[in-house]
């Protein structure tokens, strides 16, 4: 894979480096020279067998190339998230637009993680990516589940990257920073049919291009908001966003009054914020700075299980939403995507299949 930004997926003469795990985070955590192991990669060796491999890298040096203009344009963000972590990691009061800031903060992680798994895999399954961090921010629904666990100072990981599927598609992954995990995840639609708004009822892969057949909501907002079970002892935020390509359709699909009520307003394609804590309905998040988002309730993920857990329904996450759906693929391409698709879901799946074996993980409800 060719030496591009990872914000903008152009080759320039007047590069920086990019730290995907930001500089600031890791000097807060005193991670620095943190040795940790990203992957697996899958290849083929020699004689064409399947293989895993993975990168030991540090912290300090988890940097991929960068345009100087798109690094500049994003060191406001970092600025900014930067506050908010330490806020959360404070227990302090936050408003709707910090967490608005945190989602975006979120997606470009999440994108530049993808970015960083293509260069790191060499991209053996040459996967076009769909996008670099700079198309791919504020363009999905997006949520975030923020877990306590037991006091913990100096620690940083990240995860959720190694399957085949995220390669493909990133729809989620996770962090942990200190005594706080955060399981991120994003996709077209993803809160749709849950926020009683129209939503897919098939999905086709057409000449690599995903295609939406939309059908009409129940204009009432529900939950479960996805379909995936996972530890509900956590705080959930949740934002829709549609992708302007559907917001057309949508509006059309949606009476006024009900996408007023999910939506910044009728001409807005981004979403409010929207959160929820355990036994409580899902609500709305006001607009001043307050501690509604946090709560005291004990749960059972630990620093012995936490990393495993959110691994897992990352993993999860991920295996459903890529098999999902129906896919009509162009004749041309049919032959090599399945045979991607099926070492894909074949991997994913027993990956997964280990995980939910371990007894660390066995207390938990999922």
């Amino acid at each position: 894979m060719k030496k591009i930004c990872i914000f903008c997926g152009k080759i320039t003469k007047k590069k920086t480096k990019e730290h995907i795990i930001p500089e600031w985070l890791i000097e807060l955590t005193n991670q620095k020279n943190k040795i940790l192991r990203f992957g697996p990669y899958y290849k083929f060796d020699k004689g064409n067998k399947l293989i895993l491999d993975f990168n030991d890298f540090t912290f300090d040096s988890f940097v991929y190339p960068a345009c100087n203009m798109c690094n500049s344009k994003f060191s406001k963000l970092e600025g900014n998230a930067k506050d908010v972590i330490l806020r959360i990691l404070s227990e302090r009061p936050l408003s709707n637009k910090n967490f608005n800031l945190l989602l975006t903060w979120f997606d470009k992680i999440r994108i530049g993680l993808y970015i960083a798994n293509l260069y790191d895999s060499n991209n053996f399954l040459g996967i076009q990516p769909k996008y670099y961090i700079n198309q791919g921010v504020q363009t999905k629904d997006r949520m975030l589940l923020i877990y306590k666990i037991n006091k913990r100072k100096n620690y940083l990981l990240f995860g959720g990257t190694g399957l085949p599927a995220f390669m493909h598609y990133p729809l989620s992954f996770f962090l942990i920073i200190n005594n706080f995990g955060f399981l991120n995840i994003c996709d077209d639609f993803l809160l749709a049919k849950s926020f009683g708004l129209p939503y897919p009822r098939k999905r086709f892969l057409l000449y690599d291009q995903n295609v939406e057949v939309v059908v009409p909501g129940t204009l009432n907002i529900k939950y479960p908001v996805i379909e995936i079970k996972y530890h509900e002892e956590c705080t959930q935020i949740y934002q829709p966003i549609l992708n302007t390509i559907f917001q057309e359709q949508i509006q059309k699909l949606c009476p006024e009054n009900h996408y007023k009520q999910v939506f910044i307003c009728r001409d807005s394609n981004y979403g409010k914020i929207f959160y929820k804590k355990p036994n409580s309905p899902i609500k709305v998040y006001r607009k001043d700075e307050n501690k509604d988002w946090f709560t005291n309730k004990n749960n059972s993920l630990t620093e012995g299980n936490i990393m495993e857990y959110l691994t897992l329904i990352s993993f999860k996450v991920q295996h459903h939403y890529l098999t999902k759906y129906g896919f009509e693929i162009a004749p041309d391409r049919s032959a090599i995507i399945n045979e991607k698709f099926k070492i894909a879901t074949k991997l994913n799946k027993a990956i997964i299949d280990h995980l939910e074996s371990l007894d660390i993980l066995k207390n938990l409800i999922l």
